[in-house]
């Protein structure tokens, strides 16, 4: 997973490239805390670039929402794919987080659409 953060004025992004699976999630859900400690009033959390996503991921994702709540600021998933979208409704947080500019087509390999490939999978 690579991160890439930014902050103008009082609006925090952080942009998600790969995977964010219980091994990484963590990482991510640091990131957006510190952000929100540092004192942003909106989180942007860019999903365009996101190939998988697992439960850790929407936990830390859900995370995120509680601290920023708590301290009256906003999180946003930016163009997140359809099989994004879908694990936020069938989650229920699709009524929690607020979701700008959804991509229709899903990436290949998020969680919930299809089956994802495990490397060295197929060897035998």
């Amino acid at each position: 997973m690579q991160l890439t953060t930014q902050v103008v004025e009082d609006v925090g992004t952080v942009q998600v490239r790969g995977e964010v699976d219980r091994f990484v999630a963590p990482r991510l859900e640091r990131v957006m805390q510190r952000m929100l400690r540092d004192g942003i009033s909106q989180l942007v959390i860019d999903c365009q670039g996101i190939e998988f996503i697992d439960s850790a991921g929407l936990g830390a994702i859900l995370q995120a929402y509680i601290r920023a709540k708590a301290q009256g600021a906003t999180v946003t998933l930016h163009r997140p794919d359809a099989s994004i979208c879908r694990l936020l409704q069938v989650t229920g947080l699709d009524g929690v987080v607020s979701v700008s500019e959804p991509i229709a087509e899903p990436h290949e390999g998020v969680a919930g659409q299809g089956q994802r490939q495990v490397e060295g999978a197929d060897e035998a």
